[in-house]
């Protein structure tokens, strides 16, 4: 099984434009792990169907937005799923969207086909052969200052196992 860690490519922002949003979309593959969450940002890994598993995060305050793509370099990594009978002979593929603004009113999505993406093969491809499908994560990091300890991660995520719901 391969595994890839994804960027967005460099953003030309134009004045005042900031990162609000982001979006990534997976084709026959699986979300391995979330390598890194900007300060102030919430992320949520949605891979209740299992032909096309998600990635989404935002901003909790204006503060919280990003001038650029560079606190998004390398921040997921996914991995390609061999056969499954839900999605048929499709491909893998990672589309992104990301959603900017420059007064917090209106927004801009900016779309990217895995073209367009940062691909890089991780090192390691020792990710579990058999993902936990239905699994929703939640995590949010803290807004940091120069005297706290680095951002917590809290997550919470429920697997639909047996027909009963079970919540770590």
């Amino acid at each position: 099984m391969r595994a890839w860690r994804i960027s967005f490519p460099e953003v030309r922002l134009d004045v005042n434009e900031r990162i609000l949003a982001l979006q990534l979309t997976i084709t026959r593959g699986r979300v391995a792990a979330i390598n890194h969450i900007p300060t102030d940002w919430s992320m949520t890994v949605d891979a209740g169907y299992a032909d096309r598993p998600s990635v989404s995060g935002s901003a909790a305050h204006g503060a919280g937005s990003l001038l650029s793509t560079e606190e998004l370099r390398w921040f997921v990594t996914v991995c390609e799923v061999g056969s499954m009978p839900v999605v048929g002979d499709l491909p893998f593929t990672v589309e992104g969207t990301l959603a900017t603004s420059t007064d917090f009113e209106t927004t801009r999505d900016r779309t990217f086909t895995m073209r367009e993406l940062i691909l890089q093969e991780s090192a390691s491809n020792n990710a579990p052969a058999d993902p936990l499908w239905g699994r929703t994560i939640v995590a949010r990091s803290r807004l940091g200052y120069p005297a706290e300890p680095p951002p917590v991660i809290s997550t919470n995520f429920s697997l639909l196992e047996a027909g009963r719901e079970r919540i770590w």
